[in-house]
């Protein structure tokens, strides 16, 4: 139903609490959408779980993936930054910067 009706309708559902949400099946269909080139779609799902599940570093470090992707490297580095500040451990993220700022 989410993806038909956009990321705001997403958005509204989870604020009221009114779905249940699996962190690993946004994830899942995410990368399904990045895979199959649809960024946009990608990043909303990505969006939805980072706003879901905003303790977990991995929701934002693929956002930051997939605006990357999409050619947002501004959003793709505070994304990035974002799953640091959860997780100071996250070698992803800290190489995606690292090579995002041209360091």
């Amino acid at each position: 139903m989410c993806m038909d009706e956009g990321f705001a309708k997403a958005s509204q559902l989870i604020a009221a609490d009114s779905m249940a949400l699996s962190e690993s099946d946004l994830n899942s269909k995410g990368y399904e959408l990045l895979q199959n080139e649809k960024h946009l779609s990608a990043i909303d799902i990505f969006r939805i779980a980072a706003q879901a599940f905003p303790e977990s570093y991995y929701s934002f470090d693929s956002l930051g993936e997939a605006y990357m992707k999409n050619g947002n490297i501004e959003l793709a580095i505070l994304n990035y930054k974002k799953s640091l500040v959860i997780n100071p451990e996250n070698e992803n993220a800290k190489k995606m910067i690292k090579e995002l700022e041209g360091n």
